[in-house]
C-alpha cells in the first residue's frame, strides 16, 4: 500500500523545480538591475541584463524554494486537508497559508509563494501521481536554465 503523502511529495518536488525557474525568470525581468546602476534604452539591453540576473537569482532562490517552499507547502497541504473536506475551502485555506508563509521576505518571497501555489494547483489538476523519473528530471530543470543562461553570457558577454 502506497502512503498517502507520496503523490503529494512527488508533485511538490516537480512544483519546486518549475517554480524556481519561473521565479528567477519573472523576478529578473521585473528587477534586472537591483542596484539601479544601468539605464536601459532598448528592449535588447533589458533582455540581456535579465538573462544575466537569472543566474544570480536562481542561485539564491532555488535552494530557498526547495527547502523552505517544499516544507511550508507540504505543511500547508496537510493543514488544509485536516481543516476541511470541501475542495474549494481547502483551496482557499491553502492559498491563505501559502501567502502567509510567503511573507517572510515581503514581496520577493510572496511572489515565489504565489507562483508555487499556482504551479502546484495546475499540476494537481493534470495528474494525480507523477513518476519518480519525472521528479528526477524536474530536479535538473533549474540547473539546465542556469547553464543555458551561463552559455548565453559566455557567447554574448
Amino acid at each position: 500500500m502506497k502512503p498517502l503523502f507520496l503523490p503529494w511529495l512527488r508533485r511538490k518536488f516537480i512544483t519546486a523545480g518549475i517554480t524556481s525557474c519561473l521565479f528567477a525568470a519573472l523576478y529578473s525581468w521585473l528587477a534586472p538591475d537591483p542596484f539601479h546602476v544601468y539605464t536601459y534604452l532598448t528592449f535588447g539591453e533589458h533582455l540581456h541584463r535579465t538573462i544575466s540576473m537569472i543566474t544570480i537569482y536562481l542561485m539564491y532562490a532555488a535552494p530557498a524554494i526547495y527547502i523552505y517552499g517544499l516544507l511550508t507547502s507540504f505543511l500547508t497541504e496537510i493543514l488544509s486537508h485536516a481543516l476541511t473536506t470541501n475542495k474549494w475551502i481547502r483551496l482557499a485555506v491553502s492559498a491563505l497559508f501559502h501567502s502567509l508563509f510567503g511573507l517572510i521576505l515581503w514581496y520577493i518571497s510572496l511572489l515565489a509563494a504565489i507562483l508555487f501555489f499556482l504551479v502546484d494547483v495546475c499540476l494537481s489538476k493534470f495528474q494525480k501521481d507523477y513518476s519518480i523519473t519525472l521528479v528526477l528530471c524536474s530536479l535538473l530543470l533549474p540547473s539546465a536554465l542556469w547553464l543555458t543562461c551561463l552559455f548565453y553570457l559566455h557567447l554574448w558577454g
